[in-house]
Parts: structure tokens; C-alpha cells; sequence
């Protein structure tokens, strides 16, 4: 398949996948004196979230069988089943986010002067281990369209790095009015509002840079994905709790995290060369 008709596919997914998820934004609602509160934030996500999240799935699944037929949903679910990798990559599926957040966590600690009030660590260790299969099994619906549908088909005319910062700016972009209405109904006025919008961007590119590192190395799974996302998610939670009970993340922790994560991309480009920084190049999607 051309460069031109991979680009048309992303194209339309990108479209399906914003016109199906956006509306869901309809049925966000937090009480007028409820604005600022992190429980009504809370609430008003997971009232909406499980029909947010589909976007991705329904849209890569319409888009495949439009473009490739019915055949075609094999190449995008195919690899949730490849589980066969080196325990390496399962190490940092699982823990190489983590290690970014605790760093980013410790150096916030050492900057702020702030008393950290860590969890215990068995009912730390006990819900990561809980959530991560959780978290991981709803991620499905997103997954499936980020990194089964776009990142194969961006990778087909372009080298890693680029396709890494290229899935993560999508996957930035179809999240914007969710995280808009998040910071919204934290409080944050419009520069507050920019300011956080930015961050996420920046931490979501260099995090799917970091993600497309473990795909590829691991042959393409993306069972390592789902458990990469989510224990990445389950983590954070930890952390935010961490840093203040009602769940809200503080400024300066955030942009340190972009920073450790930053770190840890360079650390791989400059090791593998920023073309071939990965080890899995032949996704077959021009087929």
C-alpha cells in the first residue's frame, strides 16, 4: 500500500476516532459550586470515560475493515496475543514509566522541600498489582487505536523516533477536550488551563516515544502496551496521592516528570542512534 493511502487511513481514523469520542464531552457536568473539587472532577471522568475511550477502538476496527476487508482486523489484533518476549521488555513495560514518575517524585522532594507521605508499601504494592490487569484490560479500547492501528501505519514511511512523537501527538490531540475540562473543573484559569495543555503534550509525546521503544524491541506486542499503559496509570495514581490526598498533581512535579522523561528518551536515542534506535522495522502494513 502507497504512502499516500496509509496517510488517507490515519487520516480517517483520526477523524472517526474524534467524532465518535468527543461527543461524549456532551454529559460532563460538575455543579456550579462544586468547581475546584477533585471528587467532582473525579466523578464527572468516570461518568464519562468508558465512552471517551472507545473512540480508538470503533474507529480503527471501521477504518481497517473499510480499507483492507474483514481480513484485515487480523494485523490489528494479531499482536495482542505475542507474548513470547524477553523478560527485559516485560521489566520495562512495567516498570520503566514507574521509574521515570518515583525519579520525578524524589527530585520534586529535593526542590520543593515538601515531607513526602509514602504509602505503605504492601498496600502500595497491592493496589498496583490489582490495578494493572484492571487498567490494562479497559485500555484495550485504546490501545487498539494507537498503537495496533496508527503507530504500524505511521512507522510504514517514517523511522521510530519520528513515529513515536507523530502517535503521541495524536493521541495528545484526541484527548485535548478531556483534559481541558479536567483542568477546568479543577479550578485553573485559561493560562493555567494552556500552561497544563502543553505538559500534557509534551510528557504524552516522549511517553509514546518510550512505548514505541518497548513495542518494537519486543517484536510488535501489544500485550507489552496494555500493561505498559497501564501500569504507567496505576502509578501515577500512587503518586498523585502521594503528593496530596484529594488526588490533584502539583505544577512543579509535572514539568519535572516531562524533564526525567526527557532524560530517558535521550538516554535511548543517543545509545541506538535516532533512526535505528529500535530493533523492530518491518511491520508489513504496506501490504
Amino acid at each position: 500500500m502507497s504512502n499516500g493511502k496509509l496517510k488517507k487511513e490515519l487520516l480517517f481514523f483520526i477523524f472517526a476516532a474524534c467524532a465518535i469520542s468527543w461527543p461524549a464531552m456532551l454529559l460532563w457536568h460538575i455543579p456550579q459550586d462544586q468547581y475546584g473539587s477533585p471528587k467532582a472532577v473525579l466523578k464527572a471522568f468516570e461518568k464519562i470515560s468508558a465512552l471517551f475511550a472507545f473512540g480508538p477502538f470503533i474507529s480503527a476496527l471501521g477504518v481497517t475493515v473499510i480499507f483492507r476487508g474483514w481480513i484485515g482486523l487480523k494485523t490489528v489484533f494479531k499482536p495482542f496475543l505475542k507474548w513470547r518476549v524477553g523478560p527485559v521488555w516485560y521489566f520495562w513495560a512495567l516498570f520503566g514509566t514507574m521509574i521515570a514518575q518515583w525519579a520525578a517524585l524524589g527530585i520534586w522532594h529535593l526542590w520543593t522541600g515538601q515531607e513526602l507521605k509514602l504509602p505503605a508499601a504492601g498496600e502500595a504494592l497491592r493496589f498496583w498489582c490489582m490495578a494493572v490487569p484492571v487498567i490494562s484490560l479497559f485500555i484495550i479500547t485504546e490501545e487498539t487505536g494507537w498503537r495496533g492501528f496508527v503507530l504500524p501505519r505511521i512507522q510504514s514511511f517514517t523511522h521510530a523516533l519520528t513515529a513515536g512523537l507523530g502517535v503521541g501527538a495524536i493521541w495528545s490531540f484526541w484527548h485535548t477536550p478531556l483534559w481541558i475540562a479536567i483542568e477546568h473543573g479543577l479550578g485553573q484559569s485559561v493560562g493555567g488551563v494552556i500552561l497544563n495543555l502543553i505538559i500534557y503534550f509534551v510528557s504524552t509525546m516522549l511517553f509514546s516515544v518510550l512505548m514505541i521503544w518497548v513495542f518494537n524491541s519486543s517484536g510488535g506486542s501489544l500485550l507489552l502496551m496494555l500493561l505498559m499503559h497501564g501500569s504507567s496509570n496505576a502509578s501515577l495514581f500512587l503518586v498523585m496521592q502521594t503528593l496530596n490526598k484529594s488526588g490533584v498533581m502539583d505544577m512543579t512535579y509535572k514539568i519535572f516528570y516531562c524533564l526525567t522523561l526527557l532524560l530517558f528518551v535521550v538516554c535511548i536515542v543517543i545509545y541506538y542512534g535516532p533512526k535505528n534506535f529500535l530493533k523492530y522495522e518491518n511491520i508489513g502494513y504496506r501490504t
